[in-house]
């Protein structure tokens, strides 16, 4: 369904695909990427957001390790981005990218958690009290006050 709608909407951008991959351009595990209908969609959804009073956060997803998609969005006016494991928060410390969320999908690393605490992510999503615990010893030995998000599974959570 996705490829049919490419192939209907895109056909240039597929035919310029195929022949970078034919002359040995575009290396298999590759993305590629059509940035003006990327700044397109982008923009679209930020000027939405800010009609409506929205604060906007991105998540990349599979190539969400991309600093230069990032980037783009930071300058359409999103506030920052959802990274889903500790490797895409690293690249996106690497580059200056807002965090508005850690720690969702994928919990931060305990030797990461000062570092990730440091960076200033808007929250950091939490499963245990351990993390919690974790967490606060790392804000106190920074001099810094950092939001959670308690993720709650069952009745007996806490």
């Amino acid at each position: 369904m996705f490829l049919e709608r490419l192939q209907k909407d895109t056909p240039k951008f597929i035919e310029a695909i195929v022949r970078l991959q034919q002359a040995g351009k575009l290396l298999p595990d590759s993305y590629a990427m059509d940035m003006e209908q990327f700044r397109a969609n982008g923009r679209a959804i930020a000027a939405a957001a800010r009609e409506k009073g929205i604060k906007l956060y991105f998540m990349l997803k599979q190539i969400g390790r991309n600093p230069v998609l990032a980037q783009e969005l930071v300058k359409l006016g999103y506030d920052g981005a959802v990274v889903v494991d500790f490797k895409e928060a690293q690249v996106m410390m690497r580059h200056n990218i807002p965090i508005g969320n850690v720690g969702h999908l994928v919990q931060i690393p305990e030797g990461m958690v000062k570092e990730v605490v440091a960076y200033g992510p808007e929250v950091i999503t939490v499963y245990t009290a351990d993390k919690v615990r974790s967490i606060s010893r790392a804000a106190s030995e920074l001099g810094k006050e950092q939001k959670l998000l308690i993720r709650v599974f069952g009745d007996g959570d806490m």
